[in-house]
């Protein structure tokens, strides 16, 4: 059975006034079409339009029904379906009712089908709503005159439409020249609850005419104003007003905390979060959403705005907590973002704390790296593991005081970038560098023998040239 869609617990539905009733002034049903169809008469007419095969599965769901009231709906419904001139009319869109729907529409007073067709449902989504609000056909006759689906009324018209004295909102709906805020104050009357009418009243005086604000009577009408006059223009609907009045957001907290944390965290825990409303505001703002615990192991390690936050994430490639936090310890997110290029966009997470050596050892860009890259002999670094801190390398080197001209001896004697600060005062380089020049012919030799190269590659210095450089 299709059931009316419901609206959350504590969000009324609805938003500005309806639009003005018809001008129908009284309550008047449709006459009730001829009743008592013979079942073989309707199994005669299903097989002339459908075919014999289609008799079996008609009688089946006529026998489905359980009251003598709803077996006489369907029959009239099935005379809809296939009589050419059945005086019943139903919505061919959806098949007409089902035999359930059937015995629930007789059970609240229908007696003919015509009472619930297209024409006459035509504020509700499906029959399911009609039998789910339990109304009979002559509040369904009413409620026709209506110019707002059912998707439109808010929970207090809809309890009014569904529960008032008939003749009374009959007289509300049809009533000529009411405003739309007169209309609804009356609907809300029919109910008799004086609370609801002197609140509908105070917040028409105060000029609400959000529905869902109004009958959102958990909060005081005045929190609910300048919870909407805190907001954003473009975020001021009701139901996102009410929601964030749900977990404790108000004006105050909204103007000191930002939209951004008031829809993400309770008011309760942006108050007990031990870090600066403006931390809070600057690390949302730069498109990062860390927990509020997060952001405390984070301020705690040294970020103190989002942009700091921001540029430390994408240099690292990463949005996890700890290793922000221990970056952070070493190096500031826009140090980490300056370094990043020269390491291949993205740091390794060994890369913040090689940044912060090289801060203390006064290179605080990489391009002042660039004369002891361009120093090393290439054939030096050839078998060195690859997977280290480049960052860290260059630290070691300028930390043990090995100057460019320096840097490009050693390597030309062999000696790799990651030996360097062990033999920054090794006087006879060349001897040093002997094991790893043996490493280099050795490779030689194995690349000749599997045929990978025709003839091997001599080491390009000599013990005599390695020191100036000039090519041997």
């Amino acid at each position: 059975m299709t059931t009316i869609t419901r609206q959350p617990k504590g969000i009324p539905a609805g938003g500005q006034f309806a639009a003005a009733a018809h001008a129908e002034t009284s309550v008047s049903l449709r006459p009730a079409a001829p009743a008592a169809l013979n079942e073989e008469d309707i199994l005669a007419a299903v097989a002339a339009h459908e075919g014999p095969g289609a008799v079996p599965g008609v009688r089946r769901r006529i026998a489905e029904t359980t009251t003598v009231g709803g077996r006489e709906l369907f029959l009239q419904r099935c005379d809809a379906m296939y009589n050419p001139a059945s005086p019943y009319r139903i919505d061919r869109s959806i098949y007409g009712p089902t035999p359930e729907h059937c015995d629930a529409l007789a059970a609240l007073g229908y007696e003919s089908v015509n009472q619930f067709d297209r024409e006459a449902t035509k504020n509700f989504p499906s029959l399911g709503a009609v039998i789910d609000g339990g109304i009979g056909p002559d509040r369904l006759e009413v409620l026709g005159k209506l110019s707002t689906h059912q998707h439109q009324w808010s929970a207090w018209e809809k309890s009014s439409y569904l529960n008032a004295p008939l003749e009374d909102l009959d007289r509300v709906i049809t009533s000529p020249g009411l405003s739309r805020a007169e209309i609804y104050l009356a609907t809300v009357d029919l109910m008799g609850d004086e609370a609801n009418s002197a609140r509908a009243r105070k917040a028409i005086g105060m000029e609400i005419g959000d529905r869902g604000l109004i009958e959102a009577d958990q909060y005081p009408l005045e929190d609910l104003v300048d919870l909407r006059d805190a907001l954003p223009e473009g975020k001021r609907t009701a139901a996102h007003i009410v929601a964030l009045a749900q977990r404790g957001i108000t004006g105050p907290r909204l103007r000191t905390y930002g939209s951004k944390a008031c829809e993400t965290f309770a008011g309760k825990d942006l108050d007990e979060a031990l870090v600066a409303p403006k931390t809070i505001r600057s690390f949302l703002n730069s498109g990062f959403y860390p927990s509020l615990a997060e952001m405390k192991v984070l301020h705690d390690a040294g970020y103190t705005n989002g942009a700091d936050l921001k540029a430390a994430s994408q240099a690292l490639r990463t949005t996890d907590t700890k290793m922000l936090a221990v970056a952070r310890k070493h190096a500031t997110g826009s140090q980490m973002a300056t370094f990043a290029p020269a390491t291949g966009k993205v740091l390794r997470p060994d890369d913040p704390k090689a940044i912060g050596r090289l801060a203390r050892l006064g290179i605080d860009h990489p391009e002042q790296l660039r004369p002891w890259a361009a120093a090393c002999h290439a054939r030096a670094n050839s078998f060195i593991d690859r997977d280290q801190s480049i960052l860290a390398i260059h630290a070691d080197i300028i930390k043990a005081g090995i100057t460019p001209e320096r840097l490009g001896a050693m390597t030309r004697a062999g000696i790799p970038v990651t030996e360097a600060a062990k033999h920054k005062n090794t006087q006879d380089l060349w001897a040093a560098g002997a094991e790893f020049r043996a490493a280099w012919d050795a490779d030689q030799a194995s690349k000749v023998a599997r045929r990978w190269e025709s003839q091997p590659t001599t080491w390009a210095y000599t013990e005599d040239t390695y020191l100036d450089g000039a090519n041997s």
